[in-house]
């Protein structure tokens, strides 16, 4: 007999949070990982990058400041560079405190959230793995590897659903990754191959496949979709896999890659998403379906078709949109400079403090 359908009780992803007990429960999961020391660390680094951050803002501002002082007859340095620098950095240094304030808070609000989540749906949640095994071609890349907001199904089928994070390196600058993986355990064993996304405005992809394995053609309307590839003597065997109800299917992974491995599958988004957002379990029971299909399950509603239009796609598309705040955060921070310039420029030519 089949497995039923995957579902989750969502309950514990829409309440509201206390706000006190999130934060005790928080500072307990951070001891429990690391100790009080890590705890305090963590926080110490916080401060630490922002303080290099606004002091370094504040002096290439202070330089930009007494090149226009001198260009309109300043002989150099004077109160005012000082000053200016100051009102020009001081929104960004309010912004990063609010924004590390406010990431600190969404963060103990996703762990309220999941510890409660999990134990509802007999779950479990584990705060951090570093160094976390798999047989993905994602694990096998970057350093600093690490696994945190491990929300597993007892079982070899799971899921287990995680946020995983490395860094990789061009000469001596660090580029970090942040991805969530999903991974499903199959009771049969598939030949392994990738089904890429082609969606557009994705991040490109940090780790390579198989130096061997090759793209795979299978249907004109798929390929511009996504792109197959595996070992050259696993062609036929994928094909036969990838029936029209599982290409259907995979519409729900349009903004993630797949992965089979032999006796597992591992979806990969090529950015973070939200773990603890209820539209985010609604994603992954439907690639449950998915497995299924994989897997053989002969129920052809065991994956649904989400239709562009429909409120399910309508929620998963908003998962992994990203909102449009870099431009306005760009604007936000350039919008003080240009005052702080033409201040600079204006009282040089009146001859204050000069």
């Amino acid at each position: 007999m089949d497995a039923p359908a995957l579902t989750f009780d969502d309950t514990a992803l829409r309440a509201p949070v206390d706000a006190t007990r999130a934060r005790e429960q928080a500072s307990s999961l951070r001891r429990g990982a690391g100790g009080r020391v890590g705890e305090v660390a963590g926080l110490g680094w916080v401060v630490v990058q922002s303080v290099v951050l606004v002091a370094g803002l504040g002096i290439l501002v202070a330089l930009a400041v007494l090149v226009v002082q001198m260009v309109f007859g300043a002989y150099g340095a004077n109160v005012l560079t000082v000053v200016i620098a100051v009102l020009v950095v001081l929104p960004f240094a309010i912004i990063r405190v609010r924004g590390a304030a406010a990431s600190r808070r969404a963060t103990e609000a996703a762990w309220y959230r999941l510890t409660r989540f999990a134990a509802a749906n007999g779950l479990t949640f584990e705060l951090i793995e570093p160094d976390p095994e798999g047989v993905a071609a994602l694990f096998r890349v970057g350093k600093h590897r690490v696994a945190t907001d491990i929300v597993s199904r007892p079982g070899p089928q799971g899921p287990t659903v995680s946020s995983y994070a490395f860094d990789t390196f061009v000469g001596r600058t660090r580029m970090p990754h942040a991805h969530t993986v999903v991974r499903f355990g199959l009771s049969s064993r598939l030949p392994s191959f990738v089904v890429a996304t082609k969606t557009r405005g994705l991040v490109g992809r940090a780790w390579e496949d198989a130096p061997w394995w090759r793209s795979l053609p299978v249907e004109a309307s798929f390929d511009e979709l996504f792109e197959v590839r595996c070992a050259p003597h696993d062609d036929d065997a994928v094909r036969g896999i990838l029936t029209r109800e599982v290409r259907q299917a995979l519409a729900v992974a349009a903004y993630a890659d797949v992965e089979v491995t032999g006796t597992e599958v591992f979806v990969i988004t090529r950015s973070a998403v939200p773990t603890a957002d209820p539209a985010f379990w609604q994603w992954v029971a439907a690639l449950a379906g998915l497995v299924r299909l994989l897997d053989g399950a002969p129920d052809p509603v065991a994956a649904p078709v989400l239709a562009r239009g429909d409120d399910a796609r309508s929620r998963l598309d908003a998962l992994f949109t990203s909102p449009p705040v870099a431009k306005t955060a760009a604007v936000g921070c350039l919008v003080p400079l240009l005052l702080g310039l033409a201040a600079a420029a204006v009282l040089t030519l009146l001859g204050v403090a000069t």
